[in-house]
């Protein structure tokens, strides 16, 4: 009797090692679903962003890829905070959207922004934030001019209270 009860002890407690062990793996994946999740979010607002008609390079009505007026999002950063959290915080989410003129520098050197922060809603308790550059051109319609430049979209995950 002594025996079979010292077996089914040996044979929970290996049952439980192993959930155990299953227990960890499956949270180790969980999590890298999670930030993988957590970048696509950060590559759908940039998406979403780079078709929205407030920021996106026009000629002659034609729409250009991957291209951020630069006058555009001068006035974008000098629209009031709280207007642009009430109308895009459902489009964007709690994000930080800058635009980084990087090339050539002759040229921008000139230019009164060489950093712009086009959005920035955070929420009040921050958990986690992925950064996503992505190499965009800007045009200056003033001087008829294109630079090179990067669109810096960090995404925060958090607790609003």
């Amino acid at each position: 009797m002594l025996e079979t009860i010292m077996v089914l002890v040996m044979f929970f407690f290996l049952v439980a090692i192993g959930l155990k062990f299953y227990g960890n793996i499956q949270i180790q994946e969980l999590k890298k679903t999670q930030t993988e999740f957590e970048r696509l979010d950060s590559i759908k607002v940039a998406n979403i962003l780079m078709t929205l008609p407030e920021l996106s390079c026009t000629t002659f009505n034609e729409f250009e890829g991957s291209c951020v007026d630069y006058h555009k999002a001068q006035s974008w950063n000098q629209t009031d905070p709280d207007i642009m959290a009430g109308a895009y915080l459902p489009v964007f989410g709690y994000a930080k959207i800058e635009l980084k003129l990087l090339y050539p520098e002759e040229r921008i050197d000139h230019l009164p922004d060489k950093n712009i922060i086009i959005y920035n809603t955070k929420p009040t308790n921050v958990i986690n934030s992925i950064t996503t550059e992505i190499p965009i051109v800007s045009y200056n319609a003033i001087n008829r001019t294109k630079d090179f430049g990067m669109l810096s979209i960090t995404t925060y995950q958090g607790r609003v209270i």
